[in-house]
């Protein structure tokens, strides 16, 4: 049984050059022991709980260096923080776990750009709310989520028990590591890390890709420059990066939707 409350942001060398930071929160009053089980990351890797009593959805993450992806992700854990009681009002968290991996790192000291948070490679925020709550947060949201599908799974069937919970899943992909897929892509390897992150965005429902508007534009001065001699101008070298990177992940999210096609048609077949 896991304690109730809030663990602080820890940081763990669990390789040579990996580093892991690690962070949790549990609601005192919704918590049983089921709970620990459901959210408990030992990698960022990691599937989905006991599906018995869960239905899982999996959101992907991405965008450029230090555009405050690990943040958001560390909001779900974050109970001390001021903006804490806000989100929870309108996500009833039962538990949650962050975890925030560097996994090519140096052995000798974690990468940091920005504290409090490493570098990340691949990070997770998972949370875990009532099946009944997150039917609400998707109608008052208008979430893509069809009710109606909640309702099923809530009152179960012969072939499936009555599910009590909802399992989201918040997956981050760093830029630096995102590129390192991308260096990687159609290479002949057996599985590495590289290849299990692009499975990662391949089964994934929805993604969010995050631009740091920073490292796009600069400012240019100058007195013949309206607008009190200075105006934003769009760097072509890392536009193009980021054209890069986003035909790159929409080649992904082809692949992993023709494969779902084909597990349907080949289930089809079958029946």
């Amino acid at each position: 049984m896991c304690s109730c409350g809030t663990s602080e942001l820890t940081l763990e060398q669990t390789g040579e050059k990996c580093w892991i930071q690690r962070a949790s929160f549990t609601h005192a009053d919704l918590h049983d022991e089921l709970v620990s089980d459901l959210v408990a990351l030992s990698s960022p890797f990691a599937g989905c709980g006991d599906e018995s009593e869960t239905v899982c959805y999996t959101f992907l993450l991405l965008g450029d260096q230090n555009a405050g992806k690990s943040t958001f992700l560390h909001a779900f854990t974050n109970a001390g923080d001021a903006s804490w009681l806000a989100l929870a009002s309108f996500l009833p968290i039962v538990s949650s776990s962050f975890l925030n991996a560097s996994l090519l790192a140096s052995p000798a000291a974690p990468p940091m750009d920005e504290p409090p948070f490493i570098d990340t490679d691949v990070g997770r925020a998972t949370m875990l709310l009532t099946l009944e709550d997150f039917a609400f947060f998707c109608s008052e949201f208008e979430l893509p989520i069809a009710t109606e599908e909640l309702a099923r799974l809530a009152r179960g069937s012969e072939a499936r028990p009555a599910v009590r919970y909802a399992q989201i899943s918040l997956i981050e992909i760093g830029g630096d590591h995102l590129d390192r897929m991308m260096a990687s892509a159609g290479a002949a390897a057996p599985a590495t890390v590289l290849q299990r992150s692009e499975q990662l965005v391949r089964a994934s429902m929805r993604s969010l890709y995050f631009v740091n508007a920073s490292a796009l534009l600069r400012v240019e001065r100058g007195a013949e420059v309206a607008d009190h001699g200075r105006r934003l101008v769009l760097i072509p070298e890392q536009v193009l990066r980021l054209v890069e990177r986003l035909s790159y992940l929409s080649q992904l999210f082809a692949d992993g939707a023709d494969g779902e096609a084909a597990a349907v048609e080949a289930g089809g077949a079958e029946a």
